[in-house]
């Protein structure tokens, strides 16, 4: 069933008939989730979060999960080829992998196995309604409705609270708010292993440089690849650091069409597709600082604590912006459809549309941008 539902997205993804389906989701959602029954019990066992989207979205809820950790049992469903990427949360996590196409199945297991737990949804867009009713209908805490208002269904009491667009922020209150209106059996302080995401100085002589975007987005999200050499080019000339390109292997092909014009004086050291999650972990930590778009790796690093500088182009910095004195980013406004993402209340958030000005904005930041910045922050 779950192949049907992607397959019927995949069709639609970008149309007109996509826009007015989330849109009638969103209404539906209004009447399916207060019609859950309210449970007599007001404690919960467990949290259940359902990581679902790309790295970064998973990335993103990091925080708020390892600060619920220190309180209460909180089991994490993330995709498996996303499983390795939790190394970086506290011990104590009970993460649960799953298969994309096979989610469903897992969601039932889970069903039969734990009864009073609480569902914590991170967005309002069609598929955590379908979740929601494979689980059992279990009363959730979230964004139900609007990425920016926290509501809550399932239990006796009410509440509508707006929250900040940006992501980190929101979650920040979302953690604030189950610490408040939810009771957990178990709401004592644990002892956990905590994970240790500020990397040490190690000097290892090089930079990271993300310069790819999932290929859903087809092309979004990237600037020209004389940016991406340029910045290389000034970086080693200026310090001798090396750049390190890394990515999955389905950005290979965009990466051997960037490097075919290097200058031959130019070292680097390509590891697109040559690593797992474990080993990017690692790189990032050892790097001395990383340079990304805005994709999962800039929110790796962010959260890794790592000195970054994120280009935003069609996405919304005000929205997905890490909050910390090492993160750093370029946004230049050129034309005024910048940004198309991320500036949403309703389902629209985060999801591939198709541009109708060639994605533009890919040459919205200029190696003087990027070279007024490094001095700004004094990146090197």
């Amino acid at each position: 069933m779950f192949v049907l539902v992607k397959k019927i997205k995949s069709l639609i993804q970008g149309t007109m008939i996509d826009k007015y389906l989330r849109l009638f989701i969103c209404y539906l959602s209004k009447f399916y989730y207060r019609n859950v029954n309210p449970k007599k019990h007001s404690q919960f066992e467990k949290s259940l979060i359902i990581l679902y989207g790309g790295m970064g979205d998973s990335i993103l809820l990091f925080p708020m999960i390892k600060k619920l950790t220190q309180k209460y049992d909180v089991d994490v469903l993330i995709e498996d080829k996303f499983i390795e990427i939790t190394e970086i949360l506290p011990k104590n996590v009970n993460c649960i992998k799953y298969k994309k196409k096979e989610i469903f199945n897992e969601l039932s297991n889970y069903r039969v196995k734990n009864k009073r737990f609480i569902l914590l949804q991170q967005s309002p867009i069609f598929e955590f309604l379908i979740f929601n009713f494979i689980l059992g209908r279990p009363p959730v805490i979230g964004f139900i409705y609007n990425q920016r208002i926290l509501e809550m269904e399932g239990l006796s009491e009410k509440f509508s609270i707006q929250t900040s667009c940006n992501k980190i922020k929101k979650y920040e209150l979302f953690f604030d708010l189950i610490s408040k209106k939810i009771k957990y059996l178990n709401s004592k302080v644990k002892s956990y292993s905590k994970q240790n995401t500020t990397p040490k100085n190690t000097n290892k002589n090089y930079f990271v440089l993300a310069p790819s975007k999932t290929l859903t987005w087809k092309g979004v999200g990237l600037l020209e690849h004389s940016v991406y050499l340029d910045t290389m080019n000034y970086i080693y000339k200026k310090t001798k650091l090396i750049p390190v390109l890394v990515g999955s292997k389905e950005d290979l092909p965009m990466i051997k069409n960037l490097i075919i014009n290097k200058t031959k004086d130019l070292k680097f050291k390509n590891l697109v597709g040559k690593t797992n999650l474990k080993d990017l972990i690692q790189i990032i930590k050892n790097a001395n600082f990383v340079i990304s778009n805005d994709n999962g790796i800039h929110h790796l690093s962010n959260y890794l604590n790592k000195k970054t500088l994120t280009f935003f182009t069609f996405s919304s910095y005000r929205t997905l912006k890490w909050n910390k004195k090492n993160s750093f980013f370029i946004f230049n406004k050129k034309y005024k459809c910048m940004p198309c993402i991320g500036n949403e209340s309703g389902p629209f958030d985060n999801y591939p549309f198709i541009c109708p000005w060639k994605i533009r904005c890919k040459n919205s930041i200029t190696i003087d941008n990027v070279i007024k910045k490094i001095e700004k922050i004094k990146l090197i």
